[in-house]
């Protein structure tokens, strides 16, 4: 069995991106983190148009192997003839999921985050004081994710997510209109595949994509934004424009046509290569590398809660969240030595962190009562050899986020250099 995780092992998870437009009502007071009141009225609403019983309890439905809600929301693990469907096998770890235990959800919902940055938090209670406010007639968006099977269900969703947005969000229940959903393919190109009153979703199999796509073009961006620092730090005059005009002239004649640049993740841009050259797992990038966290995020290992993460936490909670979403919505085992991995990941060290606590609460009909999510926000930059082999783990990260929360957007990091 190959250690590495390349790019190629990431072929087996399916991934379809949206960004959801939704329209006020009314004037509103948003929470600054809209994450968790998105997924908890989703829940909600997905609840309201799939359960077909009275008493509305999973635990005691004739239903619940079939039913809709219970398979995207509540996701557990399933045995089909006596063993766990899609299980992935990682060397040194085994099956991660017993029947019946809870599964990685097959969404993220990604919240609008403008004005919510790690300049503007100067106390850990300021990420609670502070609120949105939204006019009527104002357009707030979100980005949606769907993995494996889930992505199939996407009327469904749709419909949901027009009945949450009805319902509200706030303590106001401030109400909203759905207005239009993008598709968004691995270059990031949006196009519209639903808008409110049109009835019918617009085909768009074509947007759909896997993780290894989507890191095979994200470490393609990263590349050549590496390549156009180290000429703009070099002294000859005019490199880093001649520079950028090689790299779009490269960029041309392997795809055919200049493309144009659109978001990959909250700003950030990609350029497709058709016969990528990064090879399998590798890029022209150093061997360091400084992460964003831009909504908190809250690791626990072995029951403690990490306020200061070092790379090898950071990468073994990835690969846990990536061994278990392919255990459950991949196509095809994801094969790696996990452990191996990790005890490279030890080498890494940490140059330098801005990391600080953010607070966070949220509340959960599932468990009665508010829950403490405290996590750290801002910028950690680590050094050492194995960070160019584990760049893969880590451009994942970025479209799977790590840590608690994930389903809501917590743990959402950019790589910055």
């Amino acid at each position: 069995m190959t250690s590495l995780l390349t790019i190629q092992k990431l072929e087996s998870l399916a991934l379809a991106r949206y960004d959801v437009q939704l329209c006020s009502l009314g004037d509103a007071v948003l929470p600054p983190f809209l994450g968790s009141a998105l997924r908890g009225a989703f829940g909600h609403a997905l609840k309201a148009i799939a359960c077909s019983m009275p008493h509305g309890d999973c635990g005691r439905c004739l239903l619940v192997e079939r039913c809709l809600y219970p398979r995207v929301f509540e996701t557990s693990a399933r045995r089909e003839n006596g063993s766990l469907v899609n299980t992935a096998l990682v060397q040194g770890r085994g099956v991660l999921l017993k029947k019946r235990q809870d599964a990685p959800r097959p969404f993220i919902f990604i919240p609008p985050t403008s004005g919510i940055t790690n300049g503007f938090m100067r106390a850990r209670d300021d990420f609670l004081r502070w609120r949105v406010r939204v006019k009527a007639g104002d357009s707030i968006v979100f980005h949606l994710s769907l993995f494996g099977d889930a992505i199939q269900e996407l009327p469904y969703i749709i419909y949901a997510i027009s009945i949450m947005a009805q319902h509200g969000f706030g303590a106001e229940r401030a109400p909203f209109a759905l207005d239009k959903i993008f598709a968004v393919d691995a270059q990031g190109k949006r196009e519209i595949v639903y808008t409110d009153g049109r009835g019918r979703i617009r085909d768009h199999t074509n947007n759909h994509t896997t993780l290894a796509r989507l890191v095979e073009v994200r470490l393609a961006q990263l590349a050549i934004e590496r390549r156009a620092r180290n000429s703009a730090s070099a002294p000859e005059p005019g490199a880093a424009a001649a520079s950028t005009k090689m790299s779009s002239e490269a960029i041309t004649s392997r795809t055919g046509r200049q493309d144009d640049r659109s978001a990959i993740a909250d700003g950030a841009r990609a350029r497709p290569l058709a016969d990528s050259s990064i090879g399998d797992g590798q890029t022209t990038i150093d061997n360091e590398v400084t992460l964003r966290f831009i909504t908190p995020t809250r690791l626990r290992i072995k029951g403690q809660v990490i306020e200061n993460p070092s790379f090898a936490q950071i990468a073994g909670s990835l690969s846990l969240r990536l061994s278990m979403l392919a255990e459950t919505f991949a196509d095809a085992p994801l094969l790696y030595d996990h452990k191996s991995m990790i005890e490279r990941a030890r080498d890494v060290t940490t140059r330098k962190s801005s990391l600080r606590l953010m607070a966070l609460n949220r509340y959960s009909n599932r468990r009665g009562g508010k829950l403490e999510l405290d996590g750290f926000m801002g910028d950690v930059t680590f050094a050492g050899g194995a960070v160019q082999e584990l760049l893969p783990l880590l451009v994942a990260g970025e479209f799977l986020h790590v840590g608690s929360g994930t389903a809501f957007g917590l743990g959402r990091y950019l790589i910055v250099s």
